[in-house]
């Protein structure tokens, strides 16, 4: 009898979390005159559309808006909690960026990056470091050298990227995959449990994996 009520219990108290009242939300947002990087900690979202204008905003549930610290020093974009933040599965903090030339991204502590539609800097080069199970998605790339390293079960997908050199490190159980990819060079690692998927065209590709470690490169079609 006394499991059974407690079972009602745990049911009840589960239909409560997934059926819970979507939360009031508030925007704000933030001075900025110009975003080169970003990094975003402690599964804050951001949203980041290459654009002439520069703009940061800031979409949060209203209980947590005097906690969620969004800066932007020196051209950086950071963002954090100042203090505990129990979230359900309904709630989420968003900050959505318009810059024309944001060329770093950092996420970790299950923090989130995505870039809509396409980013186009020719000449210049990307970097992207991904940590703590955070994630990143983008669309199409362009640039002079691609680098991104997901490390401790992150996750990335890049639906193209085109670039004289890419650089695709997955380490400790992280998972990347690289499609439609045009470059000369592509260098890729996998080790410590950790997946790696490219495709796409190069002249010449340097592959590593260690410990587990494994790489498809089925897709991906060499000139040598």
């Amino acid at each position: 009898m006394k499991k059974s009520i407690l079972t009602i219990l745990l049911l009840l108290s589960f239909t409560f979390t997934m059926f819970a009242a979507k939360p009031e939300m508030v925007k704000f947002n933030v001075p900025a005159n110009e975003v080169t990087s970003i990094e975003t900690n402690q599964i804050i979202a951001v949203e980041y559309t290459q654009a002439p204008n520069t703009s940061v905003t800031v979409i949060t549930p209203k209980r947590f808006k005097d906690i969620v610290k969004v800066q932007v020093k020196n051209g950086k974009l950071t963002t954090k909690f100042t203090g505990e933040a129990k979230m359900n599965n309904k709630e989420g903090v968003t900050v959505l960026v318009t810059a024309p030339s944001i060329t770093e991204f950092e996420a970790n502590s299950a923090a989130s990056i995505k870039i809509n539609g396409s980013l186009s800097l020719p000449g210049k080069e990307v970097e992207i470091d991904l940590s703590s199970a955070a994630s990143f998605s983008a669309g199409a790339i362009n640039c002079a050298k691609f680098e991104i390293e997901c490390s401790s079960a992150s996750s990335a997908t890049i639906a193209s990227c085109k670039a004289d050199i890419i650089d695709a490190e997955s380490t400790s159980a992280s998972n990347l995959t690289v499609n439609g990819i045009n470059a000369t060079l592509v260098k890729g690692e996998s080790n410590s449990a950790a997946s790696l998927k490219l495709s796409g065209n190069c002249t010449t590709a340097k592959l590593n994996k260690s410990s587990m470690g494994s790489i498809n490169r089925r897709g991906l079609k060499t000139k040598e």
